[in-house]
């Protein structure tokens, strides 16, 4: 597209979402053989290997809904029968944990709303969030758990804190505007904010038996942890 042809950003990102989602060959290649063409697929932007490096996954067929673009989420094994398999519709991004448990973001259908986030693994495929802001979400590699802000509400910037570990919820406050993670028992957070003075309380929470410290009032931003 030619900057002469461009009337407004819109129109910049829906060139571009239409240019990324088209059909794409993706091979397969080690250092004794040969590259082989495992499947052809029409994915948008990029596609992600498992960390053994037996299944990709990626999106297929993106397209606009409600101001939003998504499509199938896709995991094609990469063993000896290379099966496709369908995991989820309207799924607006993914990340994967571990070897095989996919966390995605799949459309809600809710205009001004943030995503619904869902965990499939082996044992099930399961919504663990409803509503979730994806800009404030922490995967912790180390020990799987998870944590982010729920029922988010985007005119405010503030939800309820979440931690999941194996599709346990703990719920660790309400009314959160920002907090930062270093692991399951060491979040910081700052509720009950005001956007007219900027400030809100600073707390931190010191693990599985949901015990909290207030830390100080008038704190309007956590730098450093």
């Amino acid at each position: 597209m030619k900057s002469s042809e461009v009337t407004d950003a819109e129109e910049i990102r829906n060139n571009y979402y239409e240019n990324s989602n088209e059909m794409k060959e993706i091979f397969a290649y080690n250092i004794d053989t040969e590259p082989k063409k495992i499947v052809d697929a029409k994915i948008f932007a990029s596609l992600t290997v498992s960390k053994d490096m037996k299944s990709i996954y990626f999106i297929e067929d993106y397209e606009f809904k409600m101001d939003l673009y998504e499509g199938q989420l896709v995991k094609y094994s990469l063993d000896g029968k290379q099966t496709k398999e369908g995991i989820a519709d309207d799924v607006t991004s993914f990340e994967i944990i571990g070897n095989s448990d996919v966390l995605y973001f799949k459309s809600n259908g809710k205009e001004n709303s943030c995503n619904d986030l869902y965990l499939c693994s082996d044992k099930k495929d399961e919504k663990i969030g409803e509503e979730v802001a994806n800009d404030d979400m922490n995967i912790d590699l180390d020990t799987n758990a998870i944590s982010f802000l729920e029922n988010y509400n985007i005119e405010k910037s503030r939800g309820r804190l979440v931690k999941i570990k194996g599709y346990e919820k703990t719920i660790i406050a309400e009314d959160v505007a920002s907090y930062k993670y270093k692991n399951p028992n060491n979040i910081y957070y700052i509720n009950e904010y005001s956007y007219n003075s900027k400030e809100g309380q600073l707390w931190k929470y010191e693990g599985d038996n949901n015990k909290k410290l207030k830390i100080d009032d008038d704190v309007s931003n956590i730098l450093y942890y």
